[in-house]
């Protein structure tokens, strides 16, 4: 009779059968390659989104930065969700900017968790709540983020998000101006 081959129904259309390759390739590869393949990714992507040695090319710097957030890159990740906050190379989109601001924080990114207080702060893609922001702050500033020891230092100051204590002010202005913030320099200039 027949070859065994020929007898045989193929159970898989072609799409199909690529689709299963893929998933067996990328479980095969190691995470140390796709890490670094995601970190090449990102960087590519702030070449382009900044035009540092390349042409500035935003829609391209997204691309990469959706690759390399797509398996976890937190700064990537965050990143992305500046230029959904920017409207950078996207359209602008406070939710999905918030979205990936807070995936990117829980996986330990300082800067998102820091934008994290700033989308609270002012109402941006979510209410506006500054007892949120405060508490997205704190958890950058003691991270070392000068920005949020900044912002966190202008909430007390104020008592905005927290009761005001002009002890606690000073203390994060001068921590941020440790850091390089130059407001805070302004805030403990003004004081002297």
């Amino acid at each position: 009779g027949r070859p065994v081959a020929a007898r045989i129904r193929p159970r898989f259309s072609g799409r199909r059968l690529l689709t299963m390759f893929n998933w067996v390739f990328r479980a095969t590869q190691s995470d140390e390659s796709i890490k670094k393949a995601a970190e090449d990714k990102y960087r590519k992507a702030i070449a382009l989104r900044d035009g540092v040695g390349v042409k500035r090319d935003p829609s391209a710097a997204v691309k990469l930065f959706t690759e390399a957030a797509d398996v976890d890159h937190p700064a990537a990740t965050s990143d992305l969700g500046a230029c959904y906050y920017q409207g950078v190379g996207v359209p602008q989109d406070h939710d999905k900017a918030l979205k990936l601001f807070q995936r990117a924080a829980e996986a330990g990114d300082v800067k998102a968790q820091f934008n994290v207080g700033v989308c609270h702060w002012n109402g941006r893609g979510t209410p506006r709540d500054e007892a949120a922001a405060v508490e997205s702050f704190l958890k950058a500033a003691e991270a070392g983020h000068p920005r949020a020891q900044f912002f966190l230092g202008y909430a007390y100051e104020q008592g905005r998000g927290v009761k005001q204590d002009r002890r606690k002010a000073r203390q994060w202005f001068k921590q941020a101006a440790k850091a390089g913030d130059a407001r805070a320099w302004q805030e403990i200039a003004a004081e002297m």
